[in-house]
């Protein structure tokens, strides 16, 4: 339960990928200078800064996310997953409040801490997966029977409920900012420089102060997960023990 509840308020810590393209309609423009331009060709300039921005978003993410995947065998010779996933979401959280006062209009400034926010999506995924196992180890070590199929629900729970989340930060704040997405010319590319400092700063917030807030929150369960150290080594050992008796062979490939 206490896995689950990390994973559940976490949850906002997509928000950099799923938030940015409405970020990048509504809230920033690191394009060219608009004054004297075309209806054409702002709208070109417009569209262009979209792509841009969400393109600058999904690299960050990647980066950030798949970097830190990359190196979490060496973390493991160092640190149990519990010590990872509170590490990398502080990091993650200070982060992201870094990009909160940096502020919209100094977007480029903002990149860097971007990849370095989304070093908690790669540990956090992870580690989830490590630590629903050993979940499952205690239990089959109480119990004496093991609910695999259990682990797999609660990953896919967490992961549905975590897009799900994702999509509703996004609507909740139209809402919160007043922003009529409906009134807004369905031919025309919307232009962030003639948004309202409400509308850009709530948008803005959905990648910078509301993932810190949710990455904060998922630490509390930790404080309360003690499968690590040497009551982790006892479980694996007297588990080992129990299946051994029950003439259970696992072979490590």
């Amino acid at each position: 339960m206490l896995t689950a509840l990390m994973g559940v308020l976490s949850a906002a810590r997509y928000m950099y990928q799923a938030g940015a393209v409405h970020v990048a309609r509504y809230s920033i423009y690191i394009g060219g200078d608009l004054t004297g331009l075309s209806l054409a060709e702002k709208e070109a300039a417009l569209q262009s800064n979209i792509s841009l921005v969400s393109t600058i978003f999904q690299v960050a993410s990647a980066a950030g996310m798949f970097g830190t995947m990359l190196v979490m065998p060496l973390l493991f010779k160092r640190w149990n997953y519990k010590q990872i996933i509170m590490g990398t979401c502080v990091l993650g959280a200070v982060s992201s409040l870094a990009i909160w006062f940096i502020g919209y209009e100094n977007f480029l400034w903002c990149v860097p801490f971007f990849v370095i926010s989304c070093i908690p999506l790669g540990a956090i995924n992870i580690c989830t997966y490590a630590m629903l196992g050993d979940c499952l180890d205690y239990m089959e070590w109480k119990t004496g029977v093991r609910a695999t199929g259990l682990g797999a629900a609660v990953q896919g729970f967490i992961a549905k409920f975590g897009n799900a989340i994702s999509t509703s930060f996004i609507i909740v704040m139209y809402m919160i900012v007043h922003l009529d997405v409906a009134s807004i010319n369905a031919s025309v590319t919307a232009n962030p420089l003639e948004m309202s400092d409400t509308v850009r700063t709530g948008m803005f917030s959905l990648i910078s102060i509301i993932p810190a807030i949710s990455l904060i929150l998922c630490i509390i369960p930790l404080f309360f997960y003690d499968l690590v150290g040497e009551k982790k080594e006892r479980i694996t050992k007297e588990l080992a023990e129990q299946r051994a008796a029950r003439g259970i062979v696992i072979e490590e490939g």
